[in-house]
């Protein structure tokens, strides 16, 4: 699995608070097209998010019970969307709130028959603050009233005057470009080279049909380095001096941090074969999405599946983990899952990343009764715990990510024989026979590289899943529209993968992972159940 390289790179340690902010301030600084003013980019906030820069409460008055909740709960993009085109739902049709359409000479005539003149910004503000349009009619019940102070009022205005206009960077009449980071020298040089010869590739079959509504796409690569600093000022060329539409399938270990603050700010749309570690706040951006679940996921998988089928009642669980960040994360989604079905002894349990630190675990967790250790260490180190524990008369279920494992755990004493499981998020039955003729093809047609097949496939299936979401967002594609579409993905099929939902709450595709044990006898992997969501 030469995926494992890709996931053991991104549970490295992450550090660098004072480089983020460093980073930060040279984007600022950088050219950027019609940067949003101070006025317009706190009215942004209110229109996101709801909420005020001042960190003052805005109330909203909902429904005919004039119901009040937090703004926050009821922002205007929840209906109006991020390019004020609106999201028709429930039977709801929400209007165009582009300033060029609420100010249109000729007024408005609605589906209901209510009609009014154009809008000022003063017949604005009473429609946000009130509820009434500019001939004085009521607006539909479903319209928040928003209690806003005047300066934010002024605000939200001057927002609403950008909505729709803003040009998202990358995209041209002719060019959408996307960008990547990956190791192009070195020692992980040839890996890096592989996915970019798969996406280069993939790429150039689009563009050899015709492009995207006339548009071809452009990959740009940002070599990771290996060295933080040089890495970030790599990447900062991709948000700012050459700025791209989206980012494609980034190796980003030890950089994920910073640049998960990056490209939050940014709003930079990720399609990416993994979700990044725990840690990184990227894991939570409304922009990010992953084709596979990543270890946190993996690991509510590996609790699902011992409640159901391992002959444990309550049982006495360790996470076992290095020290570093991002394991209390997946320790914690873990405790949940075990939660939801009455497990509430599963206790983390760190250590100093070396063998010598993992060996000496095995004695306190044999007395303390523990049954079931969940693994979380560097792929080396779970031969080394299992050897340290040979001469006990203890045989405890270990349950991991198979990213995890090493060849070498297929030699695991008998008595480990149906006691370890496995997680992994696709298994080579994913492949369909017409997916994998696509991608041989492509292979073939551009000489790609025939190494690192694992590490291409799940690259070109994120490049699948961005290409066919710029299809869905249309002509007039900008980054909200295509985050827009791929939430709209349900079972779709890569043909090398499981099919891939998304949706406002999900961004993971394929969330779950198949159940793999080791076969003692025969020294092999074996999958002992179908696709598993936790």
């Amino acid at each position: 699995m030469r995926l494992r390289r890709r996931v053991l790179g991104i549970i490295r340690a992450m550090a660098g608070v004072a480089l983020v902010s460093a980073l930060a301030a040279w984007l600022a600084d950088a050219p950027r097209a019609a940067p949003l003013r101070s006025e317009e980019q706190r009215g942004k906030q209110l229109y996101l998010q709801g909420t005020s820069p001042n960190d003052s409460a805005i109330v909203a008055v909902v429904g005919r019970s004039a119901i009040q909740v937090p703004a926050s709960a009821v922002p205007c993009v929840n209906c109006h969307g991020a390019d004020g085109l609106g999201r028709p739902e429930g039977g709801v049709i929400p209007p165009d709130i582009r300033w060029r359409s609420l100010s249109k000479p000729y007024g408005h005539s609605h589906p209901n028959g209510r009609r009014h003149p154009a809008f000022t910004e003063a017949t604005v503000a009473q429609a946000i603050t009130q509820g009434i349009d500019p001939a004085g009619n009521t607006l539909d019940i479903t319209m928040p009233r928003y209690a806003l102070s005047a300066e934010e009022v002024q605000d939200l205005l001057a927002y609403l005057q950008r909505l729709g206009t803003e040009d998202d960077p990358g995209l041209t009449e002719t060019h959408i470009r996307v960008g990547t980071m990956l190791p192009l020298q070195g020692q992980r040089g040839d890996i890096g080279l592989a996915v970019q010869g798969v996406l280069r590739a993939f790429f150039d079959a689009v563009n050899a049909r015709g492009g995207l509504y006339g548009r071809q796409l452009k990959l740009v690569v940002a070599e990771h380095t290996g060295e933080r600093v040089s890495t970030l000022a790599n990447a900062a060329r991709l948000l700012a001096d050459e700025p791209v539409f989206a980012l494609l399938s980034p190796i980003t270990d030890g950089v994920e941090t910073e640049l998960a603050a990056l490209t939050e700010q940014h709003e930079l749309p990720i399609l990416s074969p993994f979700p990044p570690f725990a840690g990184a706040s990227l894991a939570t951006n409304t922009f990010t999405f992953s084709v596979f679940s990543g270890l946190q996921e993996q690991g509510r998988v590996l609790i699902e599946y011992a409640v159901r089928h391992l002959p444990l009642k309550a049982p006495r669980i360790v996470v076992l983990s290095p020290t570093g960040a991002g394991y209390t994360e997946i320790a914690e989604a873990i405790q949940a899952q075990g939660a939801r079905h009455g497990w509430t002894q599963i206790i983390p349990v760190t250590y100093q990343p070396n063998t010598f630190e993992v060996s000496s675990q095995g004695q306190s967790l044999y007395q303390s009764g523990t049954q079931v250790v969940v693994f979380l260490g560097a792929a080396q180190e779970l031969p080394v715990f299992l050897e340290s524990v040979a001469h006990l008369d203890w045989a405890p279920y270990i349950l991991l990510p198979g990213v995890l494992a090493t060849r070498e755990l297929v030699d695991v004493p008998a008595r480990f024989a149906g006691r370890i499981f496995l997680t992994y998020p696709t298994l080579p039955s994913d492949r369909t026979a017409q997916g994998m003729q696509a991608f041989t093809a492509l292979q073939t047609q551009h000489k790609l590289s025939p190494h690192y097949v694992e590490a291409q496939l799940a690259a070109y299936s994120a490049a699948r899943v961005l290409v066919e979401g710029l299809q869905r967002a249309g002509k007039d594609v900008s980054r909200a529209k295509l985050v827009r579409a791929l939430e709209g993905f349900s079972a779709f099929d890569t043909g090398v993968t499981p099919p891939l939902s998304y949706g406002p709450n999900r961004r993971v595709g394929a969330l779950g992972a198949y159940i793999v044990t080791i076969d003692v006898e025969h020294k092999r992997l074996q999958p002992i159940d179908g696709w598993l969501t936790p």
